[in-house]
């Protein structure tokens, strides 16, 4: 009997069962625990994921927005006018006297609102070159967006302490000046004089407007130098259409000046040297050279008029058809000698300032006449401002051939009080159809009640009149006054309907009288009442009086306006004062790199901006 393997005897399966195996030996197998990095790693993956899920949702959100159907030309279009009035600037550092600055991406915020937003920007090359000196660091990231398109570069240095950044940007961007449409820099001599250099026979095919401006020093407050421009400044430049020139001088033969449109120049200096002024004869020739001309603006830059030698008119006077505006600033000589060889519209604004004043008769030989041969259209408004240094007069006219007169006299070392000249003024302007007349004259600065009556019976048809100013109060008495200079009896301004005091002390009373304004004026009321002429509105605004008075006020006038301050104080009506309040306005500055603090290791690469 063959005993076989114990594995096939019939009693070893029971046997094996009774009898303990040892354990089978199985592989291990040790994973090491993930590091805390590629944990993070893989979140921020799923996180990554997450926000591109929520960037297309967001971008399915805003095209099922009413706004996007808005076509993407009409949406440029809105991006520039914002443009116009939200430019970036960068963040400075405060340094006595200015207070620096929280720095602004200004219109390029709008690139941040969403998608299509920010490739409509990019899109737009004018948008970006309409700024490519805005903020210095990124000017070749906006050369860059600007592509071909015709540039403006301008810029202030007075914002900046340490201005070598900021130049080096400004040449970089005149490196493209033959596409370079509008140049506006306004800085110190030492820079306009190395800009000026720059300049120097560089065409600049595609310029039309070219402004350069000295700045004062903010510590000083007035200038004592100028810059001279070299003759050849900008050769070959046929677009050129306006130009600005504040404290540089520029020869008057120079090429720049001929076929203008707008032209300014501005020599507000402390003290002006002859050598510096134009001859009439040279004057003359450039504007011969510019007969399209729209705007001259010429302050302290007129020729110098000896004062006893009085002016004499060339043969040939210059047409200027299309001239719109007018502004001169110097001895009222000066003014009267340009304007008499002049002929433009008489719908042009015409605005002077008159310094170092002689005496009244002066003024109404010269500033009188030169009023009274160019103020065309009838005016409906006259303003009338007086301080202790001088006096602003204004006019308004009415209809499509609107006229704005304005003459600024300055009296500080006259031999007359600035409000005497309010007569020889308004005697050289047309007032007889004059319906509402302003005067804001400040204390010490009055006339006699019977002058003022002389000046009133200038504009017989005045309904409104407005007093501002101590000097009201002899305004009031003139308006009471029997008789004019003439000896004819009767109230001055019989068409008077309204009376508008605002700002004025109804107490006060002049040294020398015991009535206060406020008996003046009651007793203004009943004379004019009594002679059937009485008013029939007076408005108190802002005036210090009280509540008994202005009661007073509604027993001798049909209606009277009043704000309700009583004693300078404005209550509502449980008694309570009145809080205008404040708000606040705040700005992102995300992404603004200081321009100060680039000197000081701030780094320089386009990262440090989000534009």
């Amino acid at each position: 009997m063959a005993h076989g393997s114990p594995q096939h005897w019939p009693y070893a399966a029971p046997l094996q069962t009774l009898i303990p195996q040892p354990p089978t030996k199985r592989p291990r197998y040790y994973v090491p625990a993930p590091s805390p990095a590629l944990q993070l790693q893989e979140v921020e993956s799923k996180l990554s994921d997450l926000r591109q899920i929520m960037c297309a949702l967001h971008t399915q959100r805003n095209a099922l927005q009413p706004i996007a159907r808005l076509p993407l030309e009409v949406l440029s279009s809105i991006f520039h006018l914002v443009a116009l009035t939200e430019e970036p600037y960068p963040r400075t550092r405060p340094y006595p006297p200015l207070y620096g600055s929280p720095g602004s991406l200004g219109w390029i915020l709008l690139s941040h609102v969403c998608r299509s937003w920010r490739a409509v920007a990019l899109r737009d090359p004018a948008l970006w070159a309409s700024s490519v000196c805005a903020m210095p660091t990124a000017t070749a990231e906006f050369l860059r967006r600007a592509r071909t398109a015709p540039l403006t570069i301008r810029h202030d240095f007075g914002r900046y302490r340490h201005k070598s950044r900021v130049l080096q940007a400004v040449l970089l961007a005149l490196e493209h000046l033959p596409r370079t449409r509008e140049l506006r820099i306004r800085a110190n001599k030492r820079i306009i004089e190395r800009l000026a250099d720059v300049l120097h026979d560089s065409p600049a095919p595609a310029l039309e407007s070219l402004e350069l401006a000295l700045a004062a020093d903010a510590r000083i407050g007035f200038f004592y130098e100028t810059v001279r421009l070299p003759e050849r400044l900008l050769t070959a430049s046929p677009c050129l259409r306006r130009l600005v020139l504040e404290n540089c001088r520029l020869p008057w033969d120079s090429e720049l000046l001929r076929n203008l449109t707008h032209l300014e120049v501005r020599l507000v200096v402390f003290s002006v040297p002859d050598l510096m002024l134009p001859t009439i004869t040279q004057l003359l020739t450039v504007l011969t050279r510019c007969p399209e001309l729209h705007t001259l603006v010429l302050i302290d830059s007129l020729p110098e008029i000896l004062d006893d030698t009085p002016p004499k008119p060339a043969p040939h006077p210059v047409h200027l058809p299309a001239l719109t505006r007018l502004t001169l600033a110097g001895k009222p000589l000066a003014c009267a000698n340009l304007v008499q060889n002049l002929r433009f519209p008489s719908t042009a604004t015409l605005e002077l300032t008159c310094t170092g004043l002689g005496s009244l008769d002066e003024l109404r030989t010269t500033v009188g006449p030169l009023l009274r041969s160019h103020t065309g259209a009838e005016l409906r408004r006259l303003s009338v401002s007086a301080s202790m240094s001088d006096i602003a007069v204004h006019g308004d006219g009415a209809g499509a051939r609107t006229l704005r007169a304005a003459v600024e006299l300055n009296c500080l070392r006259a031999s007359f009080p600035p409000i005497a000249c309010v007569q020889p003024i308004c005697e050289g302007l047309d007032l007889q159809s004059v319906r509402v007349l302003a005067l804001d004259v400040s204390e010490g600065q009055t006339l006699q009640p019977t002058e003022w009556r002389a000046v009133l019976d200038l504009m017989p048809k005045i309904g409104q009149l407005r007093l501002c100013g101590p000097g009201g109060y002899e305004v009031l008495q003139g308006l009471s006054v029997p008789e004019d200079e003439s000896g004819k009896m009767g109230l001055p301004l019989e068409g008077l309907r309204s009376l508008q005091l605002n700002g004025l002390c109804l107490n006060f009373a002049p040294s020398d009288s015991e009535e206060d304004l406020f008996a003046v004026l009651l007793r203004c009321l009943e004379v004019r009442k009594s002679c059937g002429i009485g008013l029939a509105e007076v408005g108190v605004e802002r005036c210090t009086g009280d509540w008994e008075q202005v009661q007073r006020l509604k027993r001798a006038v049909k209606s009277v306006s009043w704000d309700g301050d009583e004693e300078g104080v404005k209550c509502d009506d449980e008694g309570t004062e009145v809080d205008a309040g404040s708000d606040t306005d705040l700005e992102d500055d995300r992404g603004i790199c200081d321009e100060e603090y680039e000197d000081e290791g701030c780094g320089e690469e386009l990262s440090m901006f989000w534009i």
